[in-house]
């Protein structure tokens, strides 16, 4: 059998409880493109992710990292989700960390994260190529910077960063958040796990003592950390606060939002008034 190329870094199993399922038991999602601001639906199975994107080093066998991310983690992370979203608490402190593990994983390998290690690296491209080469290094700069750093050189960078992300993420307490009767859906990104707020001045880090960590884990439930205790173990959202989380969300992803319909609730950009989806994008994007 042929060794699967298109890697997620969304995983299918995260994007099924934000979609809709079909007769023939395919889940498909809607789509919103920030950069080419457009909306269009696929199956969960071909959004979030891109061809070779986990690629190793092994020659060997370059999907090792591939099937490490999924039987070490996306596998236990995706029956710890339905458990949850079963149960609708976190009474589990396994089932927790096994979904702490795959966000934090969610986060370092992300085209988000990818795009912000990208343009350190090319500055050090330039600065060892020039003191190699001098001015006859020109060419190869611009050949260097016409092109996306190598899967390899990404995943060789993002695996140290998960355990750091996950140990601050435990270090939090955690509360489960739902979507009360007429409050809407909550929607997810292609770099769902956000700062909803800190108590500090920016930059803010996930390890940040005063950072209020939100994820959503489905169209009808998320979950919220912070440091210190919570006052209640589960919290049942208003459309005001929904529609504010759902922002959040929108502005911290790196490209694409997904949601079951376009009928969810949203802040609008100047944050005074709720809208639905499809006001949102006729009045925000136009």
């Amino acid at each position: 059998m042929s060794e699967p190329k298109f890697h997620h870094y969304v995983s299918n199993f995260y994007l099924k409880g934000f979609a809709a399922e079909d007769r023939k038991k395919k889940h498909a999602i809607q789509v919103f493109d920030k950069f080419e601001l457009k909306t269009f639906e696929k199956r969960t199975d071909k959004t979030g992710g891109a061809k070779n994107f986990n690629r190793s080093f092994s020659k060997a066998d370059p999907n090792s990292v591939e099937k490490l991310y999924s039987y070490a983690v996306e596998e236990p992370a995706g029956a710890a989700l339905k458990k949850v979203l079963q149960s609708k608490s976190l009474s589990s402190r396994e089932d927790l960390e096994r979904l702490l593990l795959f966000f934090a994983m969610t986060t370092a390998r992300n085209p988000k994260q990818r795009s912000m290690l990208e343009a350190p690296m090319r500055q050090l491209d330039g600065l060892l190529i020039r003191s190699a080469l001098g001015d006859d290094g020109n060419d190869i700069l611009k050949k260097r910077n016409s092109r996306n750093l190598f899967s390899e050189e990404h995943v060789g960078m993002e695996l140290p960063l998960i355990e750091p992300i996950f140990d601050s993420l435990c270090s939090k307490s955690w509360a489960i958040l739902e979507a009360g009767d007429d409050a809407g859906e909550f929607v997810t990104s292609d770099f769902p796990l956000q700062i909803a707020t800190a108590n500090e001045d920016p930059p803010w880090g996930f390890e940040s003592p005063g950072a209020t960590i939100f994820v959503p884990l489905s169209k009808n439930l998320a979950i919220l950390g912070q440091s210190g205790s919570l006052k209640a173990s589960k919290l049942i959202l208003d459309k005001t606060m929904v529609a504010s989380f759902n922002f959040g969300t929108l502005v911290n992803a790196h490209r694409n939002i997904f949601f079951k319909t376009d009928d969810f609730l949203i802040l609008d950009c100047d944050s005074s008034c709720v809208l639905d989806g499809r006001e949102f994008f006729r009045k925000c994007i136009g």
